[in-house]
């Protein structure tokens, strides 16, 4: 997915070559796509919730995923970009988390993450707005065949500043930080696990 109009970002780093071979290694199993996502709500307490990350992002580095526009989550994003998303790949016994900003899409990325939806995960934007009282007379389409996005819909990019990768594989276990300078490059540490 080309998600900007940025220039080629030049040879990947180290951090995500790991990244997407974790991606590719564990795509016959569909919760190596589920991953936390921390952010602040209004009263500056720590809020987390599971995300489908969508997929890798070229440029700038990192990962897209999308939410609903009327969640707490999409309030809370707004409010505060800053978040951290901690990737777990259990069969490969691997730890990504991602430190930055999240932000929105262009439109023809948005366009483009509303059609590689499926059509029940795309009828879930239709329902009542998420974390408001349940009544008896809600409505929850299955699904819908609609090829533009709905109002609500928002196809979001978590742009990485800082990446802390940990290795459960051996002992002792293998950790590395990431940290992008003001100059855009990435500098790394081993670090005690």
């Amino acid at each position: 997915m080309d998600t900007s109009n940025d220039a080629a970002p030049g040879p990947a780093p180290v951090w995500f070559r790991y990244l997407a071979k974790a991606c590719s290694r564990s795509k016959r199993h569909p919760v190596a796509r589920y991953a936390q996502l921390a952010t602040v709500d209004a009263d500056g307490a720590p809020r987390c919730r599971t995300v489908v990350v969508r997929g890798l992002v070229e440029a700038p580095r990192g990962v897209w995923f999308v939410t609903d526009a009327r969640s707490g989550k999409a309030e809370e994003l707004a409010r505060e970009p800053r978040v951290e998303l901690c990737w777990y790949f259990a069969g490969l016994r691997e730890q990504y988390r991602l430190r930055g900003r999240v932000e929105e899409l262009d439109e023809a990325a948005r366009e483009d993450a509303w059609a590689r939806l499926s059509p029940s995960s795309r009828g879930t934007f239709l329902w009542p707005p998420p974390g408001t009282p349940r009544t008896d007379d809600d409505m929850f389409p299955p699904e819908t065949r609609g090829t533009t996005p709905v109002p609500c819909f928002r196809a979001l990019r978590l742009v990485a500043d800082a990446v802390d990768f940990l290795s459960l594989r051996d002992a002792p276990h293998e950790r590395v930080r990431w940290t992008r300078d003001a100059t855009g490059e990435w500098n790394d540490v081993r670090v005690r696990p």
